[in-house]
């Protein structure tokens, strides 16, 4: 384990994160409601993981926004349902980027700029 701390989802519902680290491996973070009860975990994933409705909405309503390849990550919740943690550089600039939690089916689950 490597940090416990309370944060949340675009400003919505706070979480307790617990970040646990696995050597080289990816990275793994857990998130818990604040009465200890697992809501969902947190994995890091590659762009070719990512649904083609979601890739689909960035192409058309972000052309102008590129993403940051090592900044993907799946929430995983417990009751199977997926999201994906996206973020976008505007032409490179690290000032300039938006932070997306899209639903598997493309749709946005909130924005984060």
């Amino acid at each position: 384990m490597d940090e416990v701390y309370q944060d949340d989802i675009c400003d919505k519902e706070p979480y307790y994160e617990v970040e646990l680290e696995d050597g080289n491996g990816p990275d793994l973070e857990l998130y818990f409601s604040l009465d200890w009860v697992f809501q969902f975990k947190l994995v890091e994933i590659n762009s070719t993981d990512l649904p083609e409705a979601v890739v689909r909405v960035i192409d058309i309503d972000y052309g102008d926004y590129e993403i940051e390849y090592d900044d993907l990550y799946r929430l995983e919740w417990t009751d199977g349902s997926l999201m994906y943690k996206i973020e976008l550089e505007k032409d490179g600039e690290d000032d300039d980027y938006l932070e997306i939690i899209f639903n598997e089916d493309g749709s946005i689950y909130c924005l984060d700029d």
